[in-house]
């Protein structure tokens, strides 16, 4: 966004949506709220925040199966990239 702070509310972002170009603006939400973020780096951002709090994120996880849903201790069983089966024991699900 050549000549606009990122800071500014009127900064436009140039858009294209079905190839028609719009720009969308942050003025245009009521409170002036809001931003544009790119939806891989929300997620890295989610992802990050996520294992930063001390979650437990599973990637490249097949053959996924639940138990026990109907008690306590539910589990959660799956394959992972290298072909072992797992098991996670769970409070919810």
């Amino acid at each position: 966004m050549e000549g606009h702070s990122h800071d500014s509310a009127d900064a436009a972002m140039p858009l294209i949506i079905d190839g028609e170009r719009r720009e969308w603006r942050m003025d245009d939400y009521e409170d002036g709220a809001g931003a544009f973020v790119p939806q891989q780096v929300l997620v890295q951002n989610l992802i990050r925040m996520f294992l930063r709090d001390g979650g437990d994120l599973r990637f490249e996880a097949a053959d996924i199966s639940l138990d026990g849903l109907d008690t306590e201790h539910p589990l959660v069983r799956y394959r992972d990239a290298a072909g072992a089966v797992k098991v996670i024991g769970c409070d919810f699900v």
